[in-house]
């Protein structure tokens, strides 16, 4: 896959000065580092709620966190435990 622009827009244009798509990888190091690379400059990025929750269990799982959601109708929390 290539970083950077994809020349789509998959959410249609969010503001005037929305540049379209965007192909990011996620990695960690072995000092503890995360490293987000968007393959641009970039100065704000926006996303649905949904994909903002896979972005955010993809960091934490980098982070070396294990994610259960409990998806009873009870709407509780999700549960996060320290995988390390």
């Amino acid at each position: 896959m290539k970083l950077g622009p994809t020349g789509t827009f998959p959410h249609g244009k969010l503001t005037p000065h929305d540049e379209g798509g965007l192909n990011v990888a996620i990695t960690h190091d072995g000092q503890d580092n995360i490293h987000i690379n968007f393959g641009k400059k970039i100065s704000w990025f926006a996303m649905p709620k949904s994909q903002a929750i896979d972005f955010a269990l993809l960091i934490l799982k980098h982070c070396g966190f294990s994610i259960r959601i409990n998806d009873d109708p009870g709407g509780t929390l999700p549960s996060v435990h320290e995988g390390k």
